[in-house]
């Protein structure tokens, strides 16, 4: 019996345990996708700001395109479900994250440096794959980050919070705010084991 309520305790110590994310080895680049093709002399200069910018091709031909607005690491990281130890973070799959015009091919974890054109930011298609696993398809949204501050205080300061917070918004210019992609987690379910 004092065995059977170690075993409990260590598991439960070990379940409640959280460890610590696969470390990244490198940043994975883009790839323009859909780009007009230019002579050299007139590919616009990068960005005051060093970031990337996938419509700078568009611009200067004289396409309306968003201005970039900086560029973002954002996390691509694959987990699997085991009990009891919750969620597992697994290392290899190869994934393909595809975007209006721009994409990236890479292995989990993974850092992918992506363009941020603040509202106007092209959601993100993450198609993940792993043997032994069923493929995986998520697409990740840019948030403002700003009004899910705001939100996230007003939650503390109850019905007049909520109420200041709505005024805010109501006010507020979304183009000048800080837009961000959240980290992409896909979690891989196991696939089915083909019979012979």
């Amino acid at each position: 019996m004092l065995r059977q309520i170690l075993v409990a305790v260590a598991i439960i110590a070990m379940a409640g345990c959280s460890a610590a994310p696969l470390e990244v080895g490198s940043v994975t680049e883009i790839q323009r996708t859909g780009a007009i093709a230019l002579p050299v002399s007139t590919v616009p200069p990068a960005t005051a700001s060093g970031a990337i910018g996938t419509y700078d091709s568009r611009r200067a031909a004289g396409v309306a395109t968003p201005q970039v607005a900086g560029d973002q690491l954002l996390e691509v990281r694959t987990y699997t479900s085991s009990p009891p130890y919750g969620m597992v973070e697994l290392s290899g799959a190869s994934c393909t994250l595809n975007a209006a015009d721009f994409s990236a091919t890479l292995q989990t974890p993974a850092k992918v440096r992506v363009p941020l054109y603040r509202q106007q930011s092209s959601p993100l298609a993450i198609l993940c794959d792993l043997p032994g696993f069923k493929k995986k398809r998520m697409t990740v949204a840019a948030v403002d980050v700003v009004r899910e501050k705001r939100a996230a205080s007003a939650a503390t300061g109850g019905l007049f919070g909520l109420l200041s917070v709505a005024a805010i918004d109501v006010f507020a210019d979304e183009s000048k705010d800080l837009w961000e992609y959240p980290s992409a987690k896909v979690i891989l379910v196991p696939g089915e084991v083909a019979a012979h």
